[in-house]
């Protein structure tokens, strides 16, 4: 296929705004849509390759894959490579292990599967994840393997006409798909092939319907289209619902550039454009772990260093990958830069990491015993939802004498967990209710939130459950009224308490009076402490500097009460029935100046807000257990 220059630029103001994003997402909050821009050009580009084969009778599939394959798998796999040379010498075995799984699912282009299940894009637990980026590769890469195999299908019967009709079909029906999913099913809407595929099929059909305009028009057309995906960079947010129906913005503009294909402008010949076009894939590439680092380190105004880095990091892949320009190095180099020795070498190493446990023996037993106890229930993928699940389906552990109930959103899953094991020894047994990320919204109408329809019926499921005697309740309420602590801390802020907060706080009331007036007793805890950085982060922090870490700092009682001073403020002084017991995180995680990270050599938490199993443990002691 003949060079397109202005395909070379949309890829370059596509990773520009994803570099810009990810170093600075408080001054262009719509960066993210760069991968929408690439997913077009994507299946515009490989649209155009099969009809073209398949109209010269040239056309092998098994030809496209070894294709795609030698220009997605070198550069991917040298990143990860590095990368894993880079864990093997400063992460600790826990994170080890982890990134060794995430590459694995990198390599073999399964990794939105995994980041779908693990967090949302946008979570602040994000951070940690050094090959996040991947999953658009991974979404990609499945998209490769099933649009040839459905274009030769229909053109062997339909020829052209049946390619049309069906990209037509098909760009409609993952879009209704996309536009549901993206407000009910939000994780896998933004991480999944069919929920994705619309936007590479926009490309298809830019490519089997060229349009022919004249000059005029053409220059016109790309200046509006590129005005289109400028404007969506700085208009769009993290808060809308992806890839909803804002994501026409960035989809339409990029269709007008490519229709338009004038490849004599300014904007697809100026000298920026033309090379950052061309480096685009490495810069993608190295970026995100360039972003990651800077977060894992604490460093302010990374994005002075992390962007030239990044960018440098994209010319040599380019360079020395992509491209294998330096076989003057010698015999060497070209071995291990063939796609197929590059992808041998990240799987051994990446087992070898696994199976050895993410080699321990780097670092003293005092700092793998703290890391060792950072950990999630081993029901939290099983029993904890992230979309609409019914209520009556949810998990019941570990005995089916169910006299308890825990409710909440993903600050409930260890304690659910630990409750349950305590329970166990008197034959009771709970049944636990969590949604990720759940704003308090019950009685409140099915739009309030994603969770609300669930919250509702969860509510009276418990009520209408005759075996259920005593409720826990749990929120991170302070993360619902006021969003995340991470990118403040540890500014104390001076919260707006508006309207939608004061409704969530009046939800939270109404829940624990109507169980309250129907259950036994009704237990809602205070809000748990929130780490400023996640807790390995805290501990390598800490290992670095020397210091002991049996017992480690998280922030302070005085950050505590003020991120949290609203909602405490309104349960001291509201008026609740008698069986309703509020209890105090604060009284087993906390002393009278600091809260704990660490304490007595175990972690408190897994991440930088939910409690680990042994932080629950703590928790649960507070719990007046009646035998």
């Amino acid at each position: 296929m003949k060079f397109r220059s202005d395909i070379n630029a949309l890829r370059a103001i596509a990773v520009i705004g994803v570099l810009w994003f990810h170093f600075s997402p408080m001054t262009l909050s719509g960066g993210f849509v760069g991968v929408d821009v690439f997913f077009v050009i994507s299946g515009y580009l490989m649209t155009a390759i099969i009809i073209k084969g398949l109209k010269d009778k040239n056309f092998r599939t098994l030809n496209f894959y070894k294709a795609r394959f030698k220009r997605i798998t070198p550069a991917l796999s040298f990143m990860c490579l590095a990368l894993m040379i880079f864990g093997a010498l400063t992460l600790p075995p826990v994170d080890l292990i982890t990134l060794s799984n995430h590459v694995l699912a990198s390599v073999t282009f399964l990794s939105n599967l995994i980041y779908y299940r693990e967090a949302g894009y946008f979570d602040a637990a994000s951070h940690d994840k050094w090959l996040l980026h991947t999953w658009s590769l991974s979404v990609e890469w499945q998209f490769y393997i099933v649009y040839p195999l459905v274009l030769s299908f229909l053109y062997k019967i339909f020829k052209d006409k049946g390619i049309k009709f069906a990209l037509f079909v098909g760009t409609l029906s993952s879009f209704i798909i996309s536009l549901y999913a993206s407000y009910h099913l939000p994780n896998a809407a933004y991480y999944m092939l069919p929920t994705r595929a619309w936007q590479m099929t926009i490309g298809g059909i830019a490519c089997v319907f060229p349009l022919v305009f004249n000059t005029t028009w053409s220059r016109y057309l790309q200046s509006v289209g590129v005005m289109i995906i400028l404007f969506s960079y700085v208009f769009i947010d993290n808060s809308m619902a992806w890839p909803g129906s804002y994501s026409l913005l960035p989809i339409i503009g990029t269709y007008l550039v490519l229709i338009s294909n004038v490849n004599n402008s300014y904007f697809t010949n100026n000298f920026l454009f033309r090379n950052i076009g061309k480096w685009s894939y490495s810069i993608y590439l190295w970026h995100w772990p360039i972003v990651v680092f800077g977060y894992y380190h604490s460093y302010e105004s990374w994005w002075i260093v992390g962007v030239p880095l990044s960018i440098l990091c994209g010319i040599a892949s380019y360079y020395l990958i992509e491209c294998n320009a330096v076989k003057t190095i010698g015999r060497f180099w070209v071995l291990i830069t063939k796609p197929l020795v590059l992808l041998a070498l990240v799987l051994i190493v990446s087992a070898f990491a696994i199976l050895s446990d993410g080699l321990p023996s780097r670092y003293p037993d005092a700092f793998n015993q703290v890391n060792n106890t950072s950990i999630s229930s081993p029901y939290r993928e099983t029993c904890h939802i992230s979309s609409y699940k019914l209520p009556s389906e949810s998990c019941e552990y570990f005995s089916t004498n169910v006299r308890w109930a825990t409710l909440g959103d993903s600050h409930a899953v260890e304690l659910s967990y630990e409750l349950a094991k305590k329970l166990e020894k008197i034959d009771e047994g709970v049944k636990h209710f969590s949604f990720s990320g759940c704003l308090p919204s019950y009685e409140k109408k099915e739009t309030f939130s994603t969770c609300t329809k669930w919250l509702n019926e969860s509510v009276q499921t418990i009520l209408d459950d005759d075996r259920i005697e005593n409720v826990v309740i749990i929120f991170r309420y302070s993360g619902a009224f006021f969003g995340d602590n991470i990118n403040s801390y540890p500014l104390i802020e001076d919260y707006v308490v508006s309207e939608r907060v004061l409704n969530m706080a009046e939800s939270i009331d109404s829940m624990i009076s109507i169980l309250a007036k129907n259950k036994k007793r009704v237990f809602v805890f205070y809000p748990v402490p929130e780490l400023g950085m996640p807790i390995k982060k805290i501990v390598s922090k800490a290992f670095l500097k020397i210091q002991k870490v049996d017992n480690i700092n998280g922030v302070s009682r005085e950050y505590y009460n003020s991120r949290n001073q609203f909602i405490m403020r309104r349960f001291n002084n509201g008026s609740y029935l008698s069986n309703v017991h509020f209890l105090k995180p604060s009284a087993v995680l906390c002393d009278e100046d600091n809260c704990f990270a660490v304490k007595n050599s175990k972690s408190m938490y897994f991440d930088a807000n939910h409690l680990s199993t042994y932080g629950a443990q703590e928790l649960v002691k507070l719990i007046e257990i009646i035998e």
